[in-house]
């Protein structure tokens, strides 16, 4: 899965950071079968941070707001700022359901729901946090 997620930073003069993890997970999971099944799951997952972006809001003098400047920088988290320290890692737990059901003869459809806590800290406390919400269709081939 890849997610991405908006953390407020603790240090001004930044706003916000935007990071975009691929994220992996092993979980155990358990449920009914027939029509529909339910089954439910959880386990840990990791998440690999392909990118980072911050916007930082910067002081704007008379000149830029006559010429309609937004007064906020964006770009790469090391361009901003050196203080910014980017995680390579956030190592979480996921947890989630999911319901499926026939629809005909061989044909599969699916609903889940799962939700990932990161357990690293980002910037002063701040944690990840996705909520996935995924629909499925499962159809033989050959």
């Amino acid at each position: 899965h890849l997610r991405s997620v908006q953390v407020p930073c603790s240090s001004p003069p930044h706003q916000a950071k935007s990071r975009t993890y691929v994220e992996f997970s092993a979980l155990l999971k358990t449920g009914t079968s027939g029509t529909p099944s339910i089954h439910v799951f959880g386990g840990p997952a990791v998440g690999i941070n392909t990118s980072c972006r911050v916007s930082a809001h910067v002081i704007a003098d008379i000149v830029d707001r006559l010429f309609g400047s937004s007064g906020i920088e964006e770009g790469p988290c090391d361009a901003l700022s050196e203080e910014i320290v980017v995680e390579t890692f956030d190592f979480g737990a996921k947890v989630g359901a999911e319901v499926a059901m026939r629809a005909g003869e061989s044909t599969r459809l699916s609903l889940e729901l799962a939700y990932t806590l990161g357990l690293n800290d980002l910037d002063g406390g701040a944690k990840n946090r996705t909520f996935l919400i995924q629909v499925g269709a499962a159809i033989p081939v050959g």
